[in-house]
């Protein structure tokens, strides 16, 4: 006869081989898409000995913690993972079937013990570090701020050569324009970026005589800015005590991994916004730790307050990201609710007057409304192909009328349908619009969620592979305009644009990047290639916030839902492109530092380090 400790371990035993065959079997679903490759494979009993090892580490030495989180994260990620994987080889998530959810629920045990675990490795690097002081070489914060500045800004310089005099590729050419052709200042670019971007390609023509020399100018200026930043960066995360390993990986993910280096001189107004978003994420934190400090200095407020505007200034869905965090900035500031509110309003009202009166003194033409629509154009046109019958024909008629090419419907972006959306139809009847939204979504729900979800595939699912054939964009762009990546030839374009030709130094690098950037060869490496989605940034994310929920950090919050309130808008956005998520990756070290210093790093936790 069996004693409890006997039973028990049995039980562990027999539980963790029956979770740990269900998730082998349930990933040779997910990942071989029917195939024997895995299934009747030595790799499947390999996988199945680290599922079991997995598993049972979690049952048996993680005891001492919550399952809270590890349950939540793995039930949220279990479904991502599986729906992400059924639109990549089916166009459906095929929410509604129960094949989708026998897949999910066998993976489930594997993921929530895979979370518990990562949970007990945080809690344990941050009891190390809890009353670490570190005696660094570099007394003298200026000193390493500077250091870490100039190491970044060198390791940038080969690929800039190698680019020159600049990436001018993305918006660039119809920005230019705006000055170039005298086409007019148009809403649908930001205003202070057009002005940067042409006002220094224009002085570089006035000193040196050429375009070229301008957009050279203009990529060392924006390197300045962001090799600023990073350093910030790093220098905030030794401010706060961070794990020197982290910082040091830090710098070195700012160096090494090409897509800083390459965003660094690539003329789109992403770079930017991403490097003032990154700023405010910082002062955000900053105010976290100490709001009496922050709240009775005038420096903080002014710098907060420029920041929030720059960012906003530069990509006007920073400002939507803000208002999402405002509760929580007010609640976390409630000792000094008066002063948090103004504070607010100041940033609200200094962007509303920039963006209304300012723009309107300028002469700017507002950007069509139909660039915040892509969702339900996606939606609509999609149902109109895919739900015909259960439509009446004056729903039909309704999406004809305002989707004109409704048919050349693609998933993954929605330029193919927005373009001829009828902007000013809708206008004339928007309750209309709306009604019509809400019908024919109640008669295709599935739809509308697939719709969704397959235009923003890549901003929460991290094994989504590029280049996407169905974006008609390359998910970094690295040769100038007109390039078109999908043929190695060019598009055909008139003279009213300016054309800015690359003349590079350095030609092997040149090519060397080409190829990274449009063969996608990071992919190819386990681990590595995740450095490069913008879905893993969004898994870390919700990694950040489930954990500073669980552990009840209500205080990081106004930090973490301001990244929530930015990934919230790339959701809507017309593509996945990376430049529209940069900014979550710019931030991964904070998310790391808020991990480990304030959810972790209390006493909490000191429990864990015995």
């Amino acid at each position: 006869m069996l004693k409890g400790k006997d039973k028990e371990k049995l039980f562990v035993n027999i539980g963790s081989m029956i979770s740990a065959f269900a998730a082998v079997f349930s990933a040779n679903k997910i990942l071989t898409d029917g195939s024997l490759r895995l299934s009747d494979s030595v790799m499947s009993v390999i996988l199945f000995a680290a599922f079991f090892a997995v598993i049972k580490y979690a049952i048996e030495k993680c005891q001492e913690i919550s399952w809270a989180f590890a349950v939540v994260s793995g039930i949220l990620f279990a479904v991502l993972w599986v729906l992400g994987d059924n639109l990549t080889s089916s166009d459906y998530t095929m929410i509604a079937s129960w094949r989708t959810w026998a897949k999910i629920v066998l993976i489930i045990p594997l993921f929530i013990s895979v979370f518990h675990i990562l949970e007990k490795m945080i809690f344990l690097a941050a009891e190390k570090y809890r009353n670490r002081t570190e005696n660094s070489l570099l007394k003298n914060d200026k000193a390493g701020f500077i250091i870490t500045f100039v190491l970044i800004l060198i390791s940038w310089i080969p690929v800039f050569l190698a680019a020159f005099p600049g990436i001018y590729a993305y918006d660039a050419v119809t920005q230019t324009a705006e000055f170039y052709a005298d086409a007019g200042l148009s809403g649908h670019h930001p205003i202070a970026h057009t002005a940067l971007l042409w006002g220094l390609i224009s002085l570089g023509r006035t000193l040196f005589g050429s375009y070229g020399a301008g957009m050279a100018l203009y990529s060392i200026v924006q390197m300045l800015i962001m090799a600023s930043i990073f350093a910030y960066v790093i220098h905030m995360l030794k401010k706060w005590n961070c794990p020197k390993i982290i910082r040091v990986c830090c710098l070195l993910f700012y160096m090494f991994v090409p897509v800083h280096s390459v965003l660094a001189i690539s003329a789109t107004k992403d770079v930017l916004f991403s490097g003032f978003f990154t700023l405010v994420v910082l002062f955000l934190v900053d105010f976290s730790m100490d709001a009496d400090s922050f709240m009775r200095s005038p420096f903080k407020w002014i710098r907060f307050i420029l920041a929030v505007f720059a960012m906003a200034a530069f990509r006007n869905n920073g400002i939507y990201a803000f208002v999402v965090c405002i509760p929580f900035i007010i609640w976390t500031g409630r000792k000094y609710w008066k002063k948090a509110v103004a504070l607010c309003l100041c940033c609200i009202l200094i962007y509303g007057v920039y963006s209304g009166p300012v723009n309107t003194m300028l002469g700017v033409e507002p950007g069509n409304f139909r660039e915040a629509l892509s969702v339900p154009i996606q939606q609509l046109s999609r149902a109109m192909l895919y739900n015909s019958d259960e439509l009446t024909a004056e729903e039909k008629q309704k999406i004809a009328e305002l989707i004109p090419d409704y048919m050349n419907y693609t998933p993954r972006i929605s330029d193919s349908t927005k373009g001829t959306f009828q902007t000013e139809k809708m206008k004339e009847d928007v309750i209309g619009f709306i009604k019509l939204w809400i019908s024919v979504g109640i008669k295709a729900p599935i739809t509308y969620i697939d719709a969704f979800m397959s235009n923003s595939i890549g901003f929460w699912y991290p094994d989504m592979q590029y280049p996407d054939s169905g974006a008609f964009h390359a998910y970094i762009e690295y040769e100038n305009t007109p390039y078109d990546f999908h043929t190695g030839g060019e598009y055909v374009m008139d003279d009213s644009f300016l054309l800015i030709e690359r003349d590079s130094k350095l030609p092997a690098l040149d090519r060397a990047l080409h190829n990274w950037v449009y063969d996608v060869s990071h992919q190819r490496i386990p681990v590595i290639s995740m450095l490069f989605s913008v879905g893993m940034y969004a898994w870390i994310l919700l990694i950040t916030v489930i954990l500073c929920i669980c552990r009840k950090q209500w205080e990081m919050l106004p930090a973490c839902m301001f990244l929530v309130g930015l990934w919230l808008t790339l959701l809507l956005s017309p593509v996945v492109v990376y430049r529209y998520g940069y900014a979550l990756g710019i931030c991964i070290p904070v998310m790391l530092a808020v991990c480990l210093k304030f959810c972790c790093g209390t006493a909490k936790c000191a429990g864990l380090a015995k």
